[in-house]
């Protein structure tokens, strides 16, 4: 298993210990405003989400249906379970199918603001699993000022 896949992996495996940890908290905690750049528990998962689907838009070479990073319609915390199960498989497939010549592949897109960039393959999956770790590190944060459950996802614990 490459780099890219054990990250893909390990991503997939924190989202989900994320998510069980979330059903041990009262619903009403989930969407409580929290006056930050994400204004919900929910928001922040749902950001993570939007941010990988257009990187996935990207690499695939297609044009995305956002225009925010800030994802306003919200759905329920079981559907977006789902949702990001669905997309953690196609990251870890994604992964599964480059090789060194695939991985430095350079990528240019445009970002939400207009502006170009453009990053290798390999760069780009880097980019997710931080962007995801950040946001799980959000949460974490406030499951543990809820309840005192930190969900431990760190790349150690991952066996």
């Amino acid at each position: 298993m490459n780099f890219t896949q054990k990250m893909c992996h390990y991503k997939a495996w924190a989202n989900e210990k994320t998510f069980a940890a979330l059903q041990l908290v009262d619903p009403d905690e989930i969407y409580r405003n929290r006056h930050s750049c994400f204004s919900s528990i929910l928001s922040t998962l749902t950001h993570s989400y939007a941010i990988d689907d257009i990187f996935r838009a990207h690499l695939e070479g297609r044009v995305h249906r956002y225009e925010h990073k800030n994802v306003t319609s919200l759905t329920t915390l079981e559907e977006l379970r789902s949702k990001v199960n669905k997309m953690d498989r196609w990251w870890i497939g994604y992964a599964g199918q480059l090789n060194e010549t695939k991985e430095d592949e350079l990528v240019e897109y445009t970002f939400l603001d207009g502006s170009k960039g453009a990053m290798t393959r390999q760069e780009m999956v880097i980019h997710q699993f931080n962007n995801s770790t950040y946001q799980r590190a959000y949460i974490d944060k406030k499951l543990y000022s809820i309840h005192d459950i930190p969900t431990t996802t760190a790349y150690p614990d991952n066996t």
